[in-house]
């Protein structure tokens, strides 16, 4: 009897306890994200306001130490030092022992962050091989996408630098999962002024969707909402 009414109670803590332990992590992660946007502010800073370049097909995959992509830039510039702090400690795939610099992956040169960054002209007249950037103080394009429609960012604090990893099925390394991110509901999001917080997606619209299409529309929905346009 008492190990029964112990097995009720601890059923009952479990997703409490579970709730509890995410919350954590998120809150991990949005101080991760804070750390990244320092260092992006000091990259910028160095190269006359202009913003990591990356291109639309790598927006986690990060080149290499010699040869590096978006948040790459970070690490190689020694602008963020620990590499651990560029994944989110809710992944349970993509981690930093087996897609970072440091990591076995070494060897195929395929190197992963845990955050995805913002590229603002996918799929539009840049192409899948253009470097993309822009300077962190604007002012900015209208997000360039056949699948979301916005206008541009009005500054800074409205601009999406970079996000939890939405979707990942890409060159990963043998074995592990395709990748859907977030924290339940919400999105992590570092913005172009260094500030990070979380995005509710009240609405289910692209978190955890099992769409290629999603990585890409999040930043021009996100910018909609923020503005009050959707």
């Amino acid at each position: 009897m008492v190990i029964a009414i112990i097995a009720i109670l601890a059923a009952m803590l479990l997703p409490a306890l579970s709730a509890a332990r995410e919350r954590a992590r998120s809150a991990t992660c949005i101080s991760n994200l804070k750390n990244m946007g320092l260092g992006a502010t000091m990259y910028a800073g160095d190269n006359q306001d202009w913003r990591l370049p990356n291109r639309q097909a790598y927006q986690t995959n990060i080149g290499s130490e010699v040869n590096p992509a978006g948040w790459g830039f970070l690490y190689t510039g020694q602008y963020v030092a620990d590499g651990k702090a560029m994944f989110c400690p809710s992944l349970t795939t993509i981690t930093y022992e087996r897609y970072f610099y440091t990591s076995d992956v070494a060897k195929s040169g395929n190197f992963k962050t845990g955050y995805a960054t913002a590229v603002w002209d996918f799929p539009g007249s840049t192409g899948s091989d253009t470097w993309v950037s822009f300077k962190l103080s604007g002012p900015f394009k209208p997000w360039n996408s056949q699948y979301a429609a916005t206008k541009a960012p009005s500054g800074p604090s409205t601009m999406p630098l970079g996000t939890d990893i939405l979707r990942e099925d890409n060159y990963l390394v043998s074995g592990d999962a395709v990748v859907y991110g977030g924290h339940g509901k919400s999105l992590n999001i570092i913005w172009a002024d260094g500030h990070a917080d979380a995005f509710n997606d009240t609405k289910g619209e692209f978190v955890n969707k099992n769409d290629w299409k999603v990585p890409f529309n999040a930043p021009g929905y996100i910018l909609e909402y923020v503005q009050g346009d959707r």
